[in-house]
């Protein structure tokens, strides 16, 4: 029943009901990338390096950086991430379906997280049931699921979630949360990506001020310990392999943080497509209190609503600060998916009600939100057509590029060719290939090759052998 606790039940004891309705919702939202291609930031992530026989240490290290003008290494760490490509790669290569499936069956496990802490949150199993599929067919989500590099945003946010889980432990008086097990998880958020900083106040906020039985819960003082000691770490490693710790190039001015937020709740709560602001922020905030209102009437509501609304903030913190790509809001997706598990959780609190048939009712409910993702992953398959067949005629003519002459790259207006020397240092499983670019012929300098593209093939013309140096 909807109203049983799952004092007793495991993690897959939680999931058995939400599972069959997942796998369905995935199916229909990500069939359609099954003949996506690459994202060029793919082959400068793992693939080139690990074509090149780039070393262990580098691999984690500069994977995910980039010099700037004055050669130091600035960007990301994100040693997790890195390592999850590795078998991968062994077993793929380049064929990009095998790794959007292991996207989407995270995207799974993190949507199975979301319903287990919603188990350790008190709610009941029908109501966890909800938080899963939420997830599963939200249309933003889909951002971070479809392009492989962006694994890491998925990553974040699961143990994100998984860290709240353990501090707050089982129900019932032998369910004890863990500060170790917390603390673990959270440096794997924060080494998937720089998002899973956020695991750390996270996961003290639901130890200190989720609602309900405590006696369970880690003591405080050790957790705090514990989480400030792998925060050190997560962030002195990141100091140590990087000379400039950045990445996001601006951060917008304080004032404008508030629209940010507002911004990114017309976002996970589909109400951004009103055309005109002050309607589309009503909107908004009318969606966000469909979910919020019946929270906040059930018992210790306010507390409730507050921790997840700061939830939403901490895990939506990327778009807040610096509104950027969509794949940003995986993380809000998720909370949004605990706000309407707490919801469902008030409004069903006095109805009984098998999970299976929440779970039935709700997979019919968001299948049109599953239908959108499809439309929107559809789309994005048919775009990476281009990356693909400018692959494949680099491989049919790598062999022909020598990597001791230079070669200029001639661009064509929507400068697809930039992909180029990524392309042959991955069929060569070598670096050492130099390129520069040109608008046209006469730009090339004196004793180079030059490398066409027609659209389907690539031309190879090599330098007259008087002009060669």
């Amino acid at each position: 029943m909807t109203g049983e606790r799952s004092d007793r039940l495991g993690f897959l004891g939680i999931s058995a009901p939400a599972l069959p309705f997942l796998v369905l919702l995935l199916a229909v939202a990500y069939l359609p990338l099954r003949r996506a291609f690459f994202d060029p930031q793919d082959f400068l992530t793992f693939l080139e390096p690990r074509s090149a026989g780039w070393d262990f240490g580098r691999y984690l290290a500069e994977g995910w950086v980039y010099y700037l003008p004055d050669g130091s290494l600035g960007g990301f760490f994100r040693p997790l991430s890195s390592l999850t490509f590795i078998p991968e790669y062994a077993a793929f290569g380049a064929d990009p379906a095998g790794y959007t499936a292991m996207n989407v069956a995270l995207h799974l496990l993190c949507c199975l997280t979301a319903a287990w802490l919603a188990c350790r949150m008190g709610l009941s199993r029908g109501a966890s049931v909800v938080a899963a599929l939420v997830l599963a067919a939200h249309p933003r989500a889909v951002f971070a699921v479809r392009m492989i590099n962006c694994r890491p945003d998925v990553l974040a946010t699961m143990f994100s979630l998984a860290a709240s889980g353990a501090v707050l432990g089982a129900r019932g008086a032998t369910g004890r949360g863990s500060a170790v097990p917390a603390a673990v998880l959270c440096l794997m958020a924060a080494w998937s990506k720089e998002l899973g900083l956020v695991s750390f106040p996270l996961a003290l906020l639901f130890r200190l001020a989720w609602p309900g039985e405590r006696a369970g819960r880690p003591d405080s003082a050790r957790l705090a310990v514990l989480l400030a000691a792998s925060a050190a770490l997560a962030v002195a490693s990141r100091v140590l392999v990087l000379d400039v710790v950045a990445g996001y190039s601006r951060y917008s001015p304080l004032p404008m943080m508030p629209g940010n937020a507002l911004q990114l709740l017309g976002n996970v709560t589909g109400t951004a497509w009103i055309p005109h602001a002050p309607a589309g922020i009503a909107a908004a905030l009318a969606a966000a209190a469909f979910l919020s209102v019946p929270v906040a009437a059930s018992r210790d509501g306010s507390a409730r609503l507050g921790i997840m609304a700061a939830a939403w903030i901490l895990l939506g913190s990327q778009s807040i600060l610096n509104p950027g790509p969509p794949h940003y809001e995986y993380g809000p997706c998720a909370a949004m998916a605990l706000t309407a598990a707490c919801s469902a959780d008030s409004l069903m609190s006095r109805r009984r009600a098998e999970p299976w048939a929440v779970a039935a009712a709700c997979a019919a409910l968001l299948s049109p939100a599953a239908v959108l993702g499809r439309r929107t992953n559809a789309a994005y398959a048919a775009a990476t057509e281009d990356q693909r067949a400018l692959f494949e005629a680099v491989g049919g003519v790598s062999g022909e590029i020598d990597p001791d002459v230079r070669w200029t790259i001639l661009l064509s207006p929507g400068h697809l060719e930039k992909m180029i020397p990524w392309y042959v240092h991955y069929h060569q499983g070598s670096e050492q290939a130099v390129f520069c670019y040109a608008e046209n012929a006469a730009q090339a300098p004196e004793g180079a090759g030059l490398l066409r593209y027609d659209g389907r093939e690539l031309h190879v013309e090599p330098p007259s052998p008087e002009g060669t140096p």
